[in-house]
């Protein structure tokens, strides 16, 4: 961590911009060893910056070269704030948002996938003859005669199925009558 020598620098700097913070920053002198590592770093950055514009290099500064010596650049109201902290600490805050970031993407991947899953299931039913819809896949069991259509008339017991309960049953009929008609005309 720097220590400042001047008390003035011993509190978090607020200011307008960033070349105001450089002409603060610039009657400040450094312990031999951070200079060194900045010079150091900068020095990377300008072989890395050449064939990127601007403002990806500030964006590479700002996340990248700055956090390793333990600067943290901050908006607030408009004014921005430069706050020095432990370089391990801002280590540590950078790789919890790259975690997070990463369990959201893999949250939207998810969901993206049962969403997949959901609308082929849907398709896979929008296949299914009408005859057909009653006698096989779940409701197979259900029913024991049927109309000249295939909607059920008697359940499996022998009970004759109510009315209420048959116009369900047609009402379920007549929606799978559309969307297969519809599948058929579109794969047609």
């Amino acid at each position: 961590m720097l220590h400042f020598r001047n008390s003035r620098f011993s509190r978090v700097l607020r200011i307008g911009s960033l070349m105001a913070a450089r002409r603060e920053l610039s009657s400040w002198k450094p312990p031999a060893e951070p200079k060194l590592q900045l010079y150091n770093s900068l020095s990377r950055s300008k072989e890395v910056f050449k064939p990127l514009n601007p403002d990806q290099i500030c964006d590479n500064v700002r996340d990248e070269e700055l956090p390793k010596l333990g600067v943290r650049l901050e908006d607030k109201d408009g004014e921005t704030c430069i706050k020095l902290v432990d370089p391990k600490e801002l280590l540590r805050e950078k790789e919890q948002k790259k975690q997070a970031e990463a369990a959201k993407l893999a949250e939207k991947q998810k969901l993206e996938r049962q969403r997949q899953e959901a609308q082929k299931a849907k398709e896979a039913q929008r296949r299914v003859n009408p005859a057909d819809l009653f006698t096989k896949g779940p409701d197979a069991g259900l029913y024991s005669k049927f109309d000249e259509r295939g909607v059920p008339t008697h359940l499996t017991n022998g009970e004759e199925i109510s009315k209420k309960q048959f116009k369900k049953l047609e009402k379920l009929y007549e929606q799978q009558k559309k969307s297969y008609e519809q599948a058929m005309n579109v794969r047609g």
